[in-house]
């Protein structure tokens, strides 16, 4: 799918995947991953780190609430990437602050967006055909199944299969799956702030919570 991208911005996608993004990690993960990325700018920009112990804490603990609060989805090799061929911030030398650092993020952040709509096209695009209208319920969940066995994405999954397969779920289960839809939903607003002028978020949600149940309905079939 990446080959399918213009060259600048498949190599952008590329970056996209090298490493976890903050958003996925825990804290004990985010915290050292935001240290070495403030040492790799501190490094390629020249910008003074402070000295005393007391403010680098701070700096420290500021960074990380900017990261989760601006950077979510970014990761440590993107951030490495855009101080290194950043062209807009003349200022090297200057002591390391949070603004600084913004003023480097928000063009690489413009530039990912654009390309993870291209992604999301070029994705599309390579999808299988759409299913025919007139096939029976079985086929129906047989390629929903046989989708989602390919791209191992479950928001390709019909939302008829849900019905048709009348799964019961625990309570347990719904929660599980309405914890992890929020998560996808809010990773969904991340990249298109003007997702829900479009869609109703609570319908969003509902669809999505049933192609997940038939997801994971899915992977019991396999793990049994």
């Amino acid at each position: 799918m990446i080959s399918m991208l213009p060259p600048q911005e498949g190599k952008l996608i590329t970056r996209k995947y090298q490493a976890l993004p903050f958003l996925k990690m825990n804290e004990t993960e985010l915290t050292n991953a935001a240290n070495l990325a403030l040492i790799k700018i501190h490094v390629i920009t020249g910008w003074n780190f402070p000295q005393e112990k007391e403010y680098q804490n701070i700096l420290k603990e500021q960074f990380r609430k900017k990261i989760m609060e601006s950077y979510p989805l970014v990761n440590v090799v993107e951030i490495e990437f855009a101080f290194r061929n950043n062209t807009t911030v003349k200022d090297w030398g200057k002591n390391m602050n949070i603004c600084l650092i913004d003023e480097v993020m928000q063009p690489y952040l413009s530039e990912r967006a654009e390309a993870s709509k291209l992604e999301l096209h070029a994705h599309f695009r390579s999808l299988p055909a759409p299913v025919p209208e007139k096939i029976s319920d079985e086929e129906i969940i047989q390629i929903s199944k046989g989708i989602y066995a390919r791209t191992k994405n479950w928001q390709y999954i019909s939302t008829k299969a849900y019905f048709l397969l009348n799964l019961q779920l625990t309570e347990e289960e719904k929660m599980a799956i309405k914890k992890e839809v929020n998560k996808t939903i809010n990773e969904m607003f991340f990249q298109d702030k003007n997702l829900f002028r479009a869609l109703n978020r609570n319908n969003l949600h509902n669809r999505l919570c049933r192609k997940l149940a038939v997801a994971k309905y899915f992977e019991q079939q396999g793990q049994s």
